[in-house]
């Protein structure tokens, strides 16, 4: 296990260092017209009314958030490199304790290679540090006041890495995708608690389109997850196994006003533990976009899949549906109305969990680097535990700049 982690860790090191030295050699022989930097930076600031998500004692706090994108690329060729960093840093204003301030950070490597016409070779790998807030995640439904109520946000750190094959070239009548993949969760502190949900993924994936009419495809797609846990809960059943995911389907583009892809399948979950039984549900991805207008588009989102549990159970069969409407007003002014609902079934226990959040917003351009935006939310969650339950408003006003390209 020591030996499986350390080598996940370097050969991500190596992929990300990789893909910083190489982007930087190509760029050093581009002219100044070519570019290859892409720099953005946002300045939002958030009145949360409900920081903890909490049902019995609400605390509201304004944040401010500064979140740099910075994208460093070779120019598109037979090899192309990128590196990519995102930040993102909070800071509560209203709240004294100042525990819950947060830095979080992801840095990408990706090597994109032409494999003749036909072929290419995408190679990926990432390292982020993050944090789960207090009241979500582990420490979802803990009121602020109560023993439990941990002293910081839960801190981890996620490593990963990809290597994609595609042959077909675009336009084609057949497409293949495979490829395989891995990834690491390790939390770095509260480890009383977080420690039983450090985990490996393993991962290998595929799909085959083949054109069916112009512009439409048949979808033929699988998933191979191994997911095995470093320590399992004493007295409850394991969580590390097996999970297989298959879906069948069709995509199309731009065909009477609407764009999107329909795949319905199945998914099965094993578990290396004898006494778990395995589990087999449908399972779907489906997104559709309808543009009456140009300048006006609607999103109808839904998906069905399993997710690793942030508690109880064994897994989490979660189901997730979303509508939006995007229309652009002719002073330039674009409105953002949207309604998203998630479904979380804890298996093996009597959990259940229907959060849902309504979202009205607005942005304005000014110019070509500044982007204005502002926008109000309701959110919204009714579980099976009372403690679980909650609601609050969420208020965001802001404005990105794009410092480069």
């Amino acid at each position: 296990m020591a030996k499986h982690r350390h080598n996940i860790r370097w050969a991500t090191i190596i992929a990300l260092v990789t893909g910083w030295l190489s982007a930087a050699s190509a760029l050093a022989q581009q002219s100044e017209d070519e570019g290859g930097l892409q720099a953005n930076v946002g300045l939002h600031f958030d009145l949360n009314d409900n920081i903890y998500d909490s049902s019995t004692q609400e605390i509201e706090s304004w944040i401010a958030r500064i979140s740099p994108d910075l994208l460093l690329s070779s120019t598109p060729g037979q090899r192309q490199f990128s590196a990519q960093y995102v930040g993102d840093y909070g800071k509560f204003l209203d709240n004294s304790d100042s525990a819950d301030d947060y830095e979080d950070h992801s840095v990408t490597g990706r090597g994109l290679f032409q494999m003749g016409s036909r072929g290419s070779l995408d190679l990926s790998a990432v390292f982020a540090q993050g944090h789960d807030g207090r009241g979500s995640g582990q420490t979802r439904g803990l009121s602020p006041g109560s023993p439990g109520f941990p002293p910081e946000p839960d801190e981890f750190e996620r490593i990963g890495w990809t290597a994609q094959y595609s042959h077909g070239a675009e336009g084609a009548r057949g497409r293949l995708n495979f490829g395989l993949g891995g990834s690491e969760l390790e939390y770095s502190n509260n480890l009383e608690r977080t420690q039983f949900f450090d985990r490996n993924d393993s991962y290998a994936f595929g799909s085959i389109a083949i054109g069916a009419r112009e512009r439409t495809a048949f979808v033929l797609q699988a998933r191979y997850t191994n997911t095995d846990y470093d320590v399992e809960r004493p007295g409850e059943t394991g969580r590390s196994g097996d999970n297989w995911r298959g879906l069948v389907g069709f995509t199309w583009e731009a065909t009477s006003k609407t764009e999107g892809s329909i795949r319905v399948g199945a998914e099965r979950r094993s578990f290396d533990d004898p006494e778990q039984e395995s589990v087999t549900d449908v399972s779907w991805d489906i997104a559709v976009r309808w543009s009456p207008r140009e300048y006006s588009y609607f999103d109808f989102v839904t998906t069905r899949e399993n997710q690793e549990t942030i508690g109880e159970g064994s897994f989490v069969d979660h189901s997730s549906y979303g509508v939006s409407w995007t229309h652009e007003w002719p002073i330039g002014l674009e409105s953002v109305l949207s309604w998203d609902r998630q479904d979380d079934d804890f298996v093996g226990t009597t959990r259940k969990e229907e959060w849902s959040e309504a979202y009205v917003g607005l942005r304005l351009p000014q110019g070509e680097r500044v982007l204005w935006e502002a926008g109000v939310s309701r959110r919204d969650r009714n579980s099976t535990l009372e403690d679980l339950e909650f609601e609050g408003m969420l208020f965001t006003i802001g404005v990105n700049f794009q410092l480069a390209r």
